[in-house]
C-alpha cells in the first residue's frame, strides 16, 4: 500500500505478489482465510496511521525523510 503511494512502479510489482500470497496461504492451507483478512487489516492500519502521522507534521516528516535520502513528494 505504501509503495503504490510512493513508488508507484514498485507498487505494481508488488500488488499480484501480495494478492498471490494472500491467496497462497488460504489454498495451501498453511493459514485461514481469517489470518490472510486479518494481515490485511492491519496492513490498512499502519498505513492510516503513517497517513495521519504525516498530515499532522508534514514539515517535521518531510526534514527527517530527506534527511535519510528519501523521496518527500507524491508519486
Amino acid at each position: 500500500m505504501c509503495a503504490l503511494r510512493y513508488w508507484r512502479r514498485l507498487g505494481l510489482v508488488l500488488t499480484p505478489l501480495t494478492l498471490g500470497l494472500v491467496l497462497s496461504v488460504v489454498y495451501g492451507q498453511f493459514h485461514y482465510a481469517v489470518d490472510a483478512v486479518a494481515g490485511l487489516i492491519v496492513a490498512g492500519a499502519v498505513l492510516a496511521s503513517h497517513t495521519i502521522y504525516y498530515a499532522t507534521a508534514p514539515a517535521a516528516a518531510a526534514a527527517a525523510l530527506a534527511e535519510r535520502g528519501l523521496e518527500t513528494g507524491r508519486a
